[in-house]
């Protein structure tokens, strides 16, 4: 788990796939439920959702045969994850309202806070943008009172997204240094790369070349492709600048969008940035 937050996906998949093969060999279906997840997981930061979604659930089977609740909520809930990554918004929404249920009137410990930020993420993706604040929010709240760092990173860099939508600068300054804090505390890089992603694009937005420059440095070593890390960061500033778009009026929409053009440039999708500007321009 260590070397998949610090994006070492290589040797993460070797050493997941190796833990899966012993526990396969020693029939010891819990170890192998929870390497098959996180098989899953390494497969969606490398962008193979066919993959991901199959390791998902062949984890949720196995947690069932357990009668392993607890086990089956987390599977459940990355199940949703991949699916709102593959497009399936629905589909993703079932998958977490199943782990919900799971967990009844006394929730999920620590997943509760992992399933409340994916509900945000499906919010979200229907441009419910005032809702998914909401499920953030709460998500931050729960993942800091029980010492999740990796959420509370997940959940502040989500609420800095959407306020940087909107255009809400102040919000943001608070919000991203927490997700950077949080996430360096524990060495998530994955983390790390999103909020440094929010962050290049506020100091473009408030001229801070300084910031910016360090941001977008740190943003290029984070995503070497030798690390085999696929997290579509250019592509995802693309779609929040869409939403900025659509959501602000011209004299705001426009301004945000040509700075997130800026970003997704530098991070070297050159065709990204250039229709992001054009749809700047029409705006």
């Amino acid at each position: 788990m260590c070397l998949r937050r610090s994006t070492r996906i290589a040797e993460a998949d070797f050493h997941a796939t190796r833990a899966r093969a012993i526990s396969e060999r020693l029939s010891h279906k819990y170890t192998t439920a929870k390497a098959t997840l996180l098989q899953g997981e390494i497969a969606w930061m490398k962008s193979n959702l066919g993959d991901a979604l199959r390791h998902a659930e062949e984890s949720r089977k196995l947690h069932h045969e357990l009668a392993d609740s607890h086990g089956l909520a987390l599977s459940l809930i990355y199940s949703g994850l991949f699916e709102l990554e593959r497009g399936d918004i629905e589909a993703a929404r079932r998958f977490l309202t199943r782990a919900l249920e799971l967990g009844g009137s006394t929730g999920l410990g620590l997943y509760q806070a992992n399933c409340l930020l994916f509900l945000g993420m499906c919010l979200e993706a229907e441009d419910n943008l005032e809702d998914a604040v909401a499920f953030y929010g709460e998500s931050l709240q729960l993942s800091e009172g029980c010492g999740n760092r990796e959420v509370a990173s997940l959940a502040a860099i989500s609420l800095a997204k959407i306020h940087l939508v909107l255009g809400d600068m102040e919000a943001v300054k608070e919000e991203i240094p927490i997700a950077r804090n949080q996430a360096e505390k524990i060495g998530n890089n994955i983390a790390l790369m999103f909020a440094f992603a929010g962050e290049a694009w506020l100091a473009r937005l408030t001229n801070n070349p300084r910031v910016l420059q360090s941001c977008l440095q740190k943003l290029r070593l984070l995503g070497d492709a030798r690390t085999g890390i696929n997290l579509r960061v250019p592509e995802r500033i693309y779609e929040l600048a869409q939403t900025s778009l659509r959501k602000l009026p011209p004299e705001k929409g426009r301004p945000n969008a040509l700075a997130a053009a800026e970003v997704i440039e530098s991070l070297g999708a050159d065709q990204l940035a250039s229709r992001l500007r054009s749809d700047a321009a029409s705006h």
